[in-house]
């Protein structure tokens, strides 16, 4: 998530999902454990988890300013 948030990361930009997994796949056995490249090349997998940083993240975003406004 951290990796590529494009809100929350003022000191470097965000990765789009694509250049993450293709970061694992340079660095795997090295930074990454093989088993992560490996589920992440399932097509639910990679589907799961684009949902998760767009509009999941995008709506966690929305609830977060919501509650701030109230403050």
């Amino acid at each position: 998530d951290a990796a590529t948030d494009f809100v929350g990361r003022s000191y470097k930009p965000g990765k789009t999902l694509e250049e993450y997994i293709y970061e694992i796949q340079e660095l795997s056995g090295v930074r990454y454990a093989p088993e992560i490249v490996k589920e992440l090349s399932e097509p639910e997998v990679y589907e799961g988890i684009q949902r998760i940083i767009t509009e999941e993240r995008n709506e966690n975003y929305r609830q977060a300013y919501r509650i701030l406004k109230e403050l």
